[in-house]
C-alpha cells in the first residue's frame, strides 16, 4: 500500500512540474512576441526618422538642381 501512495505522489509531482514548465514556456513565448512587436515599432520609427532627416533634405537639393523653386 505504501508503494502505491509513493507512486501516486511521484506521478502528481511530475504532472505539476510539467504544468509549471508549460506556463513558463507560454510566458516566454509571450515575451518573444512582445519583443518582436517592439522591435518592429522601433524599426518603423527609425525609418521614419531616417527619411525625414536624410532623404527630405536631399530631395530639396535635387529639386533646386532641376530648377524647381517653392
Amino acid at each position: 500500500m505504501n508503494v502505491a501512495v509513493r507512486m501516486l505522489s511521484k506521478t502528481a509531482e511530475k504532472k505539476e512540474r510539467r504544468e509549471k514548465g508549460t506556463s513558463a514556456e507560454a510566458a516566454g513565448t509571450t515575451n518573444i512576441q512582445a519583443r518582436g512587436f517592439f522591435f518592429c515599432l522601433f524599426r518603423t520609427g527609425y525609418l521614419k526618422w531616417f527619411s525625414s532627416v536624410i532623404l527630405v533634405p536631399l530631395l530639396v537639393l535635387q529639386c533646386k538642381a532641376l530648377g524647381i523653386s517653392p
